[in-house]
């Protein structure tokens, strides 16, 4: 059985689109998801930061390094759930 043009140019759509899935399920819906997740966590840092300075108005308000390490955890966190939602199998109920 011979191909066509036009079947070998919708295998290529389909090899293309196959690509593009597994990029954006793999790499860019992970991250995305993970950059949400370290800045929820790093505005909730900021925001009791803040709330501190109204306890103790002496409380100097700085952003440290430790901060940062404690926002990027939000990134492993939401990053890690959204990409192993990739493996997770559909149960189909009868």
């Amino acid at each position: 059985m011979e191909q066509t043009f036009v079947g070998a140019q919708g295998e290529k759509q389909r090899e293309q689109n196959k690509f593009i899935f597994f990029f954006l399920n793999f790499f860019v819906y992970p991250l995305r998801a993970g950059l949400f997740g370290f800045s929820a966590f790093f505005t909730t840092v900021l925001i009791v930061k803040y709330m501190g300075t109204f306890i103790d108005p002496n409380y100097p308000y700085n952003v440290e390094i430790s901060d940062i390490y404690l926002s990027s955890l939000g990134f492993f966190l939401i990053f890690t759930i959204r990409f192993l939602e990739n493996f997770k199998e559909d149960k189909k109920e009868k």
